[in-house]
């Protein structure tokens, strides 16, 4: 019997220890699943956030300049009814030099995407908006331009007309970067 007892205690000790480790297992999957899957997160500068946005106008509360830059494909910033020329500003906590711009806009037939605009910075030497790049007859909704690098704290699109005027101008997401 004392066999058999000793057999019975050594065989719940490796189970314990192995319910044990697989506990184990399961608590650090579940904190790294919880803390973004074990990804590694890449930190943002501070100057690559927009400090501030501002437009020519906003249809309502719900399509503020602000959702235009807050990296979510589901929130936008839309111009004011039957307004197909407008601009959308935004401006940083220092000077940004900025080679290249995007936007996408999340809408359907093309409803107030811009079709003609400049991409503009604002020049500290003439006190002014210089014109960093023309588009014309644009007809994408997730379009993207380079251009010649200039340096600014404030940098906006203006646009001057929309591919299919059924819809407000509008903008889901404007990016510039190098």
């Amino acid at each position: 019997m004392a066999v058999t007892g000793f057999g019975v205690r050594t065989f719940t000790i490796k189970y314990v220890r192995r319910i044990l480790f697989t506990t184990t297992i399961v608590f650090i999957f579940t904190l790294l699943s919880s803390c973004g899957g074990g990804k590694v997160i890449k930190k943002r500068n501070l100057l690559d956030v927009v400090q501030d946005a501002t437009a020519s106008s906003q249809f309502s509360e719900g399509y503020r300049a602000m959702f235009a830059f807050d990296g979510k494909i589901d929130t936008r910033w839309m111009a004011t009814e039957t307004t197909w020329k407008g601009w959308l500003e935004a401006r940083y906590a220092e000077p940004r030099s900025f080679s290249k711009a995007s936007f996408t806009c999340a809408v359907q037939e093309k409803e107030g995407v811009p079709k003609d605009f400049f991409i503009e910075y604002f020049d500290p030497v003439t006190n002014d908006w210089a014109v960093a790049l023309e588009v014309k007859d644009n007809q994408k909704e997730k379009w993207s331009g380079s251009f010649e690098a200039h340096s600014s704290d404030r940098w906006r699109i203006r646009v001057t007309s929309v591919i299919n005027d059924q819809g407000d101008l509008t903008i889901s997401e404007l990016t510039f970067y190098n």
